[in-house]
């Protein structure tokens, strides 16, 4: 992505672009995610009309609604509401449905708290970054990419802990 990054910026002086494609396939990776872990067939078919009318709506708001001057915040704020509705129908599931008593101890369930985190944090941040008062003045938009960065660290500390979680089953053999 980094590279896509500068190869936007040289040939576009900008790379708003990559963004829009980046959250696209942000999203369509956190459905594919949800589409695994859950094993109703209703809510399979339902997450994959998701992912085609979000395709559609994407496609919409960078050539039409915002284009490519801006950030998609239209498409952040539609994956955010998506993916956050997703991850509280997994947590309901986890909660009442299974019994847990030791969530804290289930990868999936810690990743979804990063997700929600990460993904309510960020939509505020988005859907400001366009106001015309903050996007004009640079140290304002060096604080609104600090504080995504801050949420994108919570994250991905919480991904390291539920892939810590994931361990493969070791099997001594008998020497």
């Amino acid at each position: 992505m980094y590279g896509l990054m500068h190869l936007a910026i040289a040939l576009w002086q900008y790379s708003i672009p990559v963004n829009h494609l980046n959250t696209v396939g942000e999203t369509l990776l956190y459905l594919k995610v949800y589409y695994d872990e859950f094993k109703s067939r209703s809510t399979k078919l339902a997450i994959r009309i998701i992912a085609v009318f979000f395709m559609i709506f994407a496609a919409i708001d960078s050539f039409i609604l915002e284009g490519f001057h801006q950030i998609n915040s239209y498409t952040n704020l539609l994956e955010s509401i998506l993916i956050i509705f997703l991850g509280l129908l997994f947590f309901e599931r986890a909660l009442i449905k299974t019994h847990r008593t030791q969530l804290l101890k289930t990868p999936m369930f810690v990743a979804t708290i990063g997700i929600i985190i990460y993904l309510s944090g960020t939509v505020t941040l988005y859907l400001i970054s366009n106001n015309s008062y903050l996007s004009t003045s640079e140290y304002n938009s060096r604080i609104l990419y600090l504080i995504s960065a801050c949420f994108l660290l919570l994250m991905s500390l919480l991904f390291c802990r539920a892939f810590w979680l994931v361990r493969p089953n070791v099997v001594v053999a008998a020497t």
